[in-house]
């Protein structure tokens, strides 16, 4: 916790952002929740099932998120640019004795 406190004790900025974004998300990923829970009705018409069998239409759309919001972050972190650009700076750094010398 002393990482995310400023010198005089109140809380970075940074953290501040963080839980905006977190909390922004955590909203948006309820909403969509209760979208379709909602429109269970006109889903059940549209695919012409009986009640027993919309709750698979459900669950299986719980599942998919459930598994979305991890991979996606795993995904953010292996495909990030600043590991792009970190790999970059090192390949670059590595050949700056061989650049010296071709001048």
């Amino acid at each position: 916790m002393t990482l995310l406190l400023a010198p005089e004790g109140t809380i970075k900025v940074k953290a501040w952002v963080g839980f905006t974004a977190m909390s922004i998300g955590m909203f948006m990923a309820i909403l969509d929740i209760q979208i379709v829970a909602s429109s269970l009705p006109e889903i059940q018409a549209g695919l012409g099932i009986a009640l027993n069998q919309l709750s698979w239409v459900q669950t299986a759309y719980l599942i998919a998120e459930v598994v979305a919001i991890p991979l996606t972050g795993w995904l953010t972190r292996i495909m990030s640019t600043r590991r792009r650009l970190s790999r970059l700076h090192l390949r670059l750094y590595r050949r700056q004795p061989g650049l010296r010398r071709v001048q």
